[in-house]
């Protein structure tokens, strides 16, 4: 798609409101394309963050179900966490939280790219990886503010929550629907290998009796009476 680029909002003023270990607050004054200026368009900074769709040796998805004060209800999610200071790499960050949270732990981790949880205010980003094969490594390491059950549903029962909206989150759900998509990759890839293989040797059979015409299979003597008799003795 090869579309006019759209020209980016000029910061003309920045005050910051609020600036703590959790999260950034500035209030700005923006000046748009058409020249309109906007004086107090508030954005809100908080430390990128991983997530991570996790399915054990029997396919179920590693959930949690936790208490969200900002909703005032409790959501079901995938494992994820914020980056602490100084942290930069998404996937030490995707494994620390899933055993934190989980007890779980993998060594197969495919990454599905980052997403942007409300584009409007916040500045953050969310890796989002896909971890295979987990197993139970331990008790879940929970921080006191943490009230955290862990659940295992079936792959395609998560994805009928998400479209059911009983997997609510922005990553959770991108999430869970990425995976989807490369599952079902993986295996459609894996089957068509499988025919190829199969096919291969097929074909590997009839050119060899195409160049071999005059070979025909093995076949075993009958025995003569007179020997049949002879082994019976």
């Amino acid at each position: 798609m090869n579309a006019k680029p759209l020209q980016p909002w000029k910061t003309v003023n920045t005050k910051t409101i609020v600036d703590n270990p959790w999260l950034k607050v500035q209030k700005n004054e923006v000046e748009l394309a058409s020249q309109m200026r906007i004086p107090d368009f508030y954005t809100v900074t908080i430390p990128d963050a991983s997530a991570v769709v996790a399915l054990d040796e029997n396919e179920n998805v590693i959930l949690k179900r936790e208490y969200r004060y900002a909703q005032q209800k409790e959501l079901i999610e995938i494992p994820a966490g914020a980056f602490d200071d100084r942290e930069t790499d998404p996937l030490a960050v995707a494994k620390r939280e899933l055993r934190e949270e989980t007890g779980y732990e993998s060594s197969h981790w495919i990454e599905l790219g980052a997403t942007v949880d409300c584009s409007a205010k916040l500045t953050n980003t969310m890796h989002l990886f896909l971890a295979l094969s987990c197993t139970k490594a331990g008790t879940p390491e929970l921080d006191a503010t943490e009230d955290v059950e862990t659940l295992l549903v079936p792959f395609a029962q998560a994805i009928d929550m998400v479209m059911r909206n009983e997997i609510c989150c922005n990553s959770s759900s991108a999430a869970l629907l990425k995976a989807q998509h490369i599952l079902q990759k993986r295996e459609k890839q894996s089957a068509h290998e499988k025919r190829h293989d199969r096919h291969g040797g097929l074909s590997r059979c009839r050119n060899h009796r195409q160049r071999h015409p005059d070979h025909k299979p093995r076949q075993h003597a009958t025995p003569q009476a007179g020997n049949h008799a002879n082994r019976e003795k």
